[in-house]
């Protein structure tokens, strides 16, 4: 049988009416500092082109994946009638490059597309840990002078955020957003999954963000999660920062931190949002629509 993948839209295959090159800009000296550009190549009326272009940053607990294995996500951005142009980084991964470095290397990107490529004002989309960066990367943008010093043995220049673009709107998919409320311990098991299902997935994110926050110059309680950063901020840090849309699904673990940050963010002041998908579980956005259903038996 042949396998199809399916974009989320459900286009076959996933880069129909778009034009993909694959590592088209350099961003960093790294292996990883590579930039995916995804472009319309359908006929696009003089109006209808969107000028603002989405940086996303690719999930993988910090440790897996890249920006090729996950294109088919964020491919029907491209199509009609969004008609966006998507440039899709690839970062340094742990536990070879833990915090900050993957969060360094995300603003260097950031910092590239202004200086390199001339763009003023973006969006971001990230998913899983790439939503973690997203929303990090966005506080030391809108804050950076409050931000816990973030060279920690890391090799990156220092970032400025006079250097970084305008950030228009985050969208955070199923973030990993704080370092506790997604135990059971911390606000109780998920009741629509199984005992054994929260376990593995507690797990997998413990072991993640062990490697993660594995930098021996990292000052005790320096926090590498965003909800857990801006709770260490003045009140100013969440009126400053740009419209932020949270989704996460209610079969996912990660609920409970998306959640945590929606009420956190609302009662400041921030302009936030927020959508529940009560039957989606982990990386449902990554995954090909068909998979999906399989998911949320």
């Amino acid at each position: 049988h042949q396998v199809c993948v399916e974009a989320q839209d459900g286009a076959i295959p996933p880069a129909k009416d778009c034009t993909v090159t694959f590592k088209e800009y350099r961003y960093g000296p790294e292996k990883r500092q590579t930039i995916d550009v995804i472009r319309p190549t359908h006929s696009v009326q003089e109006g209808e082109a969107a000028t603002i272009p989405i940086l996303y940053i690719h999930g993988g607990g910090f440790v897996a994946a890249n920006s090729a294995v996950m294109l088919h996500s964020v491919t029907a951005f491209s199509r009609a009638p969004y008609n966006f142009t998507i440039y899709s980084i690839d970062y340094p991964l742990s536990p070879e490059h833990p915090y900050p470095c993957p969060l360094l290397s995300t603003m260097q990107a950031m910092k590239f597309m202004k200086e390199q490529l001339g763009f003023d004002n973006i969006c971001i989309m990230g998913d899983s840990a790439g939503a973690s960066l997203a929303l990090m990367a966005t506080l030391w943008a809108s804050e950076g002078f409050d931000m816990p010093e973030l060279s920690c043995g890391c090799c990156y220049s220092p970032i400025h955020p006079s250097q970084l673009p305008h950030i228009l709107g985050v969208a955070s998919v199923y973030g990993v957003l704080d370092a506790h409320s997604w135990h059971a311990t911390h606000c109780g098991r998920v009741k629509s999954i199984s005992a054994n299902e929260q376990a593995i997935s507690e797990f997998a994110i413990e072991a993640s963000m062990r490697m993660y926050a594995g930098n021996p110059n990292l000052k005790k309680g320096q926090p590498t999660q965003f909800l857990d950063a801006i709770k260490k901020m003045p009140p100013r840090a969440a009126w400053s920062l740009p419209p932020i849309n949270l989704q996460c699904g209610g079969k996912d673990i990660l609920v409970n931190s998306t959640k945590a940050t929606y009420e956190y963010l609302r009662k400041r002041g921030a302009r936030v949002t927020m959508k529940i998908y009560p039957n989606s579980r982990h990386a449902f956005v990554g995954m090909p629509p068909a998979w999906v259903g399989w998911m949320n038996q």
